[in-house]
C-alpha cells in the first residue's frame, strides 16, 4: 500500500514482469513502470530465446513488447506504463506516430515515449486532439550533451557575470553615500549604513 504521505512518485524501470512482482511485493506498490526496446530485449525470455540462436523478426518483437506490457498493465492497472516507440536516426515522424497510434491501443493505461528529435517531436505533435498520452525522452549523443553542457555553462557565468557587476555598482553607490567629510580638513569617515537586497 502506498504511504499516505509519500508526494514522490515511484516508477520501475525494467522489462521483466517478474521484477515488477518483487517490488510490489517488497513495497506494497507501483505508480508506474517504464520500457523501452533496450529493457525489454533483457527480458530473461528475450535473452534466453536470442542466446539459442533464435532471432526475432520486427513483429515477434513486438508481439513480445506487447505481451509484458499487458501483463505489467494487469499488475499496475492503475498506474502508467511507458511504452517507448522504436526509432533510429531514418526514423521518420509520420511512422513514428503510426508506431506510437499502434502501441497506445495496446493497454487502457499505456503512455508513449518518443525520443526528443526532430522527428519524434513531430510525431508527438501530430496527435493534436490528444489521443494519445505521450511524452518525449531526451536521448542525446554525447557531443550534443557535451555542447548543451558549455551552453548552459556559459550562459549560467554570464549571468553570475552581470549579478557581480550590478552588485559591485550597488557597493560603489553605497560607498559613495556612506562617505562624508567631517570638515575641510578632515579625511572622510565612513557614516554608519546599512545595506540591504
Amino acid at each position: 500500500m502506498r504511504p499516505a504521505n509519500l508526494k514522490t512518485k515511484i516508477f520501475l524501470d525494467s522489462g521483466d514482469p517478474k521484477e515488477t512482482r518483487e517490488i510490489i511485493d517488497l513495497l506494497g506498490f507501483l505508480d508506474g513502470q517504464t520500457t523501452n526496446p533496450t529493457l525489454i530485449a533483457k527480458n530473461p525470455q528475450a535473452k534466453e530465446r536470442m542466446e539459442s540462436g533464435k532471432k526475432f523478426t520486427r513483429d515477434e518483437v513486438m508481439s513480445f513488447y506487447k505481451d509484458v506490457v499487458t501483463e505489467l498493465s494487469g499488475l499496475i492497472p492503475e498506474g502508467s506504463i511507458s511504452i517507448e516507440v522504436d526509432a533510429n536516426a531514418q526514423s521518420d515522424a509520420d511512422k513514428l506516430f503510426e508506431q506510437g497510434k499502434d502501441m497506445y491501443t495496446w493497454i487502457p493505461n499505456a503512455h508513449i515515449k518518443y525520443p526528443t528529435t526532430t522527428a519524434g517531436l513531430e510525431a508527438a505533435e501530430l496527435d493534436v486532439d490528444g489521443h494519445v498520452k505521450r511524452y518525449a525522452e531526451l536521448q542525446t549523443s554525447s557531443a550534443q550533451a557535451l555542447e548543451e553542457a558549455n551552453q548552459s555553462l556559459a550562459s549560467t557565468r554570464d549571468q553570475l557575470q552581470a549579478q557581480i557587476e550590478a552588485q559591485q555598482e550597488e557597493i560603489s553607490q553605497a560607498n559613495r553615500l556612506c562617505f562624508w567629510p567631517a570638515a575641510a580638513f578632515f579625511r572622510p569617515r565612513v557614516r554608519p549604513c546599512s545595506l540591504r537586497r
